[in-house]
């Protein structure tokens, strides 16, 4: 679904409520609709309510991995950075093995020192059998003053988006450049503008869309 398609996403919601009522997808969805409205970069009941949404999800569908992904994406853009380690985490406990999620989730545990939990995230990505190549065992640690955090994220997810044919991979990306052409912080991407990162996120999405058959 293209982000602008606010009506298209609305229908879409309408439908799914009258066919499966307030199910994991509904709220998943609404999350989604509350995020891209106007409005809602400025709005602390916004954002409560996208994650409300999210947690609704998540207790309706345990094992889902999707609401996680989302909700660390809101929290790490809104400066949450602890919180974001926790629902890229737990993704990856749930079995999440997208390398551009977990690749992300070390390199914050590493900013943070966390280099137990960085350890115990990568065994458990390789022991359900993911593989993310090299990248993911040489990923340094390079301390929170050397480079943003949310544009070090950004960064780690365009490589993994680069070759990868796991559409995760890229619904991360358009998550991440989705919420940064939102906010518009120049000191966070002084070299995008905010349509150049909407368009990469629309392009993103919209592969990860072709990749998952959805």
């Amino acid at each position: 679904i293209a982000s602008k398609d606010l009506e298209g996403l609305e229908r879409a919601l309408d439908q799914i409520k009258r066919l499966s009522g307030e199910d994991a997808a509904w709220h998943y969805g609404m999350a989604h609709l509350v995020r891209l409205r106007r409005g809602f970069v400025d709005s602390d009941d916004r954002f409560d309510d996208a994650m409300n949404h999210l947690s609704m999800a998540e207790s309706l569908t345990p094992g889902w991995t999707k609401p996680l992904v989302m909700k660390a994406g809101l929290q790490l853009w809104r400066g949450q950075v602890d919180n974001a380690i926790a629902s890229l985490a737990r993704a990856v406990e749930l079995g999440e093995r997208s390398p551009g999620l977990v690749r992300t989730n070390v390199s914050l545990l590493y900013e943070r020192g966390n280099l137990q939990d960085a350890d115990r995230i990568l065994r458990l990505f390789h022991e359900q059998g993911g593989s993310g190549g090299g990248s993911l065992s040489r990923i340094d640690s390079a301390g929170p003053n050397e480079t943003n955090e949310i544009e070090r994220a950004l960064v780690q997810a365009r490589q993994s988006a680069r070759d990868s044919a796991d559409y995760l991979d890229h619904l991360w990306l358009a998550q991440l450049t989705n919420l940064l052409s939102i906010r518009g912080d120049s000191e966070i991407t002084p070299s995008h503008t905010a349509e150049r990162l909407l368009n990469e996120s629309e392009q993103a999405f919209r592969y990860a869309i072709e990749l998952s058959g959805d």
